[in-house]
């Protein structure tokens, strides 16, 4: 039975946006204070440490935080309270109807995804998503995730009704891309999916980059020198905060307000596992064991139901799994089986 709205949905992330969130790895609409940080940081929650909530995400001090799937879990919350912590992968394994995302429906709610990150589409091309330490709670153009990192497949959530939703959120301001380096000719030439937001940035303001291919070649250096001309800006074919700025996009720094690449937070959310899974008797059971299932699940390697139950088809699932990533097929989940699911290893 759906459990909240699509309306209602779209309405809590966009005021989580409105509201200033701000994003820190394993949250769940905790308001955020340097005690709370340092509590984090000696329990080594979700497997980082004091550099990472004390001071990486010190910006975030006094702000409400989540992290992607967070943000999602903090909206059926919202309706049910007491409502179960869910992955990003675990959210889209369990869709009802899902489809690349080239296909998706205009029907705000809908959740968009790629491995590891999900946010909500709120119709006109935009979503709303949690999309980083350096970024919190923003919204995006459905083509230039904050993530630098594109998404992938649009699902139908099985716990929205989305018989109602509602006008899209008045978002005029949506940045254009997402930058974090300065970029500029090298040998070899830059890449990256950064490069292709600039590519499709300057296309949209009539300045052809050439192939939008995330190749910073000589065709997009002389796109951005034809751009930086036209704004009154040195024309150095170097793209950094003025550029970006006057490309509508938004450039991107950590606390210490220096560029941050992108790259060097992926993925943003994974599951955890501190414990081995294996046969026992009788079966090893927890929330865990679904994240397990659904990676394999996700994977192509079907462990059937995602029930939490570490029995055999799991474990045959398993199995299979391991032979195809050149692993022992021992059917025991252990720190380079999880790394290979996309998980983090926190277990001694």
């Amino acid at each position: 039975m759906a459990s909240i709205k699509a309306s209602e949905l779209v309405s809590f992330v966009h005021n989580a946006k409105k509201s200033g969130w701000g994003y820190v790895f394993g949250g769940q609409g905790e308001l955020y204070t340097k005690e709370l940080a340092e509590s984090w940081a000696r329990r080594n929650r979700s497997g980082k440490d004091y550099n990472y909530f004390v001071v990486r995400c010190a910006r975030w001090f006094g702000k409400i935080v989540v992290d992607c799937s967070g943000l999602i879990i903090e909206a059926y919350r919202s309706k049910i309270p007491g409502y179960g912590d869910k992955t990003a992968n675990t959210i889209f394994g369990r869709c009802v109807q899902t489809g690349m995302l080239n296909t998706i429906p205009e029907l705000p709610g809908l959740c968009v995804w790629r491995s590891g990150h999900i946010g909500i589409y709120i119709g006109n091309g935009k979503v709303v998503e949690a999309g980083g330490t350096n970024i919190g709670v923003v919204t995006t153009k459905i083509s230039a995730p904050a993530t630098n990192k594109y998404w992938t497949n649009w699902g139908r959530m099985s716990d929205v009704d989305y018989e109602d939703t509602s006008a899209t959120p008045d978002e005029t301001s949506t940045p254009s891309c997402w930058i974090g380096r300065f970029i500029e000719i090298t040998r070899p030439y830059t890449k990256g999916e950064d490069v292709q937001e600039i590519q499709q940035a300057l296309a949209d303001q009539g300045f052809d980059p050439g192939p939008i291919d995330g190749i910073y070649g000589p065709l997009t250096e002389a796109a951005v020198k034809s751009f930086q001309m036209s704004k009154g800006l040195a024309a150095d074919g170097i793209v950094g905060p003025d550029t970006i700025d006057a490309l509508l996009g938004s450039w991107v720094t950590d606390c210490d307000g220096k560029p941050y690449p992108p790259g060097w937070e992926s993925p943003l959310e994974s599951f955890i596992l501190d414990r081995l899974l294996k046969l026992t008797s009788p079966y090893m059971r927890g929330d865990d064991v679904v994240n397990v299932q659904d990676a394999l699940q996700l994977a192509s390697f079907s462990p059937g139901q995602s029930d939490g139950i570490f029995g055999p088809m799991t474990i045959s699932a398993l199995e299979e799994f391991q032979r195809n990533r050149g692993l022992q097929a021992d059917g025991i989940v252990g720190p380079l089986t999880i790394n290979e699911l996309g998980g983090i290893w926190t277990g001694n």
